[in-house]
């Protein structure tokens, strides 16, 4: 399974970060893995130690969600790009919740339900979509969509 997850209910309780207060703060991530484990292992790992040290948190916290997403994505196709047998990859859903507010980010759907209705938070980034191609094949990745095999004649 290349799937995993981080739960954390509450900051303060689990990772020394003063600057919190008093209030609940909680982080919840998943990460759909793809071709290996290698990957949503190491975002699992670093990504909630990152976004607690950024300086402005959580002041400014989709700001730092947003840098903490982009700074472990350049660190995992550094580390890919120097070991081939790492090559893998993973979407990530981050949300936050900080008192009465909530904080999704990522590159999967995110749907809230509230009374018993879906409420779209979020739009899919999938191959489909040309920035995200762009950006899949910028850091060195490709696409394999069965499409591009070569034949034997």
């Amino acid at each position: 399974m290349e799937d995993t997850h981080v739960g954390i209910d509450n900051f303060t309780d689990q990772i020394e970060c003063s600057s919190l207060g008093d209030g609940q703060w909680a982080l919840f991530v998943a990460f759909d893995g793809h071709g290996g484990k290698h990957t949503t292992q190491f975002v699992c790992d670093k990504l909630p130690n990152l976004i607690v040290k950024e300086i402005q948190f959580p002041v400014e916290v989709e700001k730092v969600v947003r840098r903490a997403l982009l700074h472990i994505d350049n660190s995992s196709v550094e580390a890919c790009s120097l070991h081939t047998c790492l090559s893998s990859g993973t979407t990530a859903l981050v949300a936050t919740v900080f008192g009465r507010y909530l904080l999704v980010a990522g590159d999967c759907r995110v749907v809230l339900l509230r009374k018993g209705k879906a409420i779209e938070m979020s739009r899919d980034y999938n191959t489909d979509c040309s920035r995200e191609r762009k950006h899949i094949e910028a850091s060195g990745g490709y696409i394999d969509d069965g499409l591009n095999i070569p034949m034997e004649l």
